[in-house]
């Protein structure tokens, strides 16, 4: 592996270690030296017995691999040579570390209070008027799974008047704006699109806010090395 992506001439070029690891070495390299300083989990050590620990390389490989191919820890673990159950520390080590050095990247709520609010009778202050009628509470476009709260608006089933086709066609390409955003995330890291057994919620919740991050990150790092490669102002962000 070290000599495959991490020597000064390695076996594999910087497309392949892009292609493999889902982010530029620019990207791997920063990651690396926030985390080393964020939690010193990913500096090498030595033990009591001066036998030497993984290599930071090693656990951030597992991890990437773990969420770009949905390996399981098992496989990562024999490729990076460690044990399953260190495989699966990497991981939650590293999803935790990214999403609480990266957060600010983040371009969604992490968990947002405005439906608490809602339950007690409380809503942000707005106020609008259809059909001669003021409305003080905001709408919101759901589908079927939701509570029937009459802040929630759902989709109109079989619609034949002209208003309500249009309403319908309207909150069906916001639907599919937002299925976008998780078919891009599925195909950069399969593990958003494989099964969750052997996951607690919690681990679910970082390894989903961990690759939104990373995609947001992948992607900034991308459209900058067009700008470079092209000299031309830089492209809009394709962030989540």
């Amino acid at each position: 592996m070290m000599e495959g992506y991490f020597v000064q001439h390695p076996v594999f070029n910087d497309e392949e270690f892009r292609t493999r690891y889902r982010m530029s070495h620019n990207v791997f390299n920063r990651i690396s030296s926030d985390l080393c300083h964020y939690d010193r989990y990913f500096v090498q050590k030595s033990d009591a017995a001066k036998k030497v620990g993984l290599l930071l390389e090693q656990k951030l490989t597992c991890s990437l691999r773990m969420l770009a191919y949905s390996a399981g820890a098992d496989q990562c673990a024999e490729y990076c040579g460690m044990k399953k159950s260190i495989s699966i520390e990497a991981l939650q080590r590293f999803t935790r570390g990214i999403f609480n050095l990266l957060c600010n990247n983040l371009n969604v709520l992490a968990k947002s209070p405005l439906f608490d609010e809602l339950t007690v009778g409380r809503a942000p202050q707005i106020q609008f008027q259809v059909n001669n009628r003021i409305h003080n509470l905001g709408y919101y476009l759901a589908d079927g799974i939701y509570p029937r709260w009459a802040t929630f608006v759902k989709t109109i089933p079989r619609p034949t008047r002209p208003k309500d086709l249009k309403f319908s066609q309207a909150q069906e390409g916001y639907k599919k704006d937002v299925k976008r955003c998780f078919d891009i995330l599925q195909s950069r890291f399969s593990i958003v699109r494989g099964a969750a057994r052997g996951w607690d919620r919690e681990d679910l919740r970082y390894i989903m806010l961990t690759c939104i991050i990373l995609h947001n990150i992948i992607v900034e790092d991308k459209d900058q090395r067009t700008t470079i490669r092209n000299w031309s102002p830089m492209k809009k962000r394709r962030t989540i």
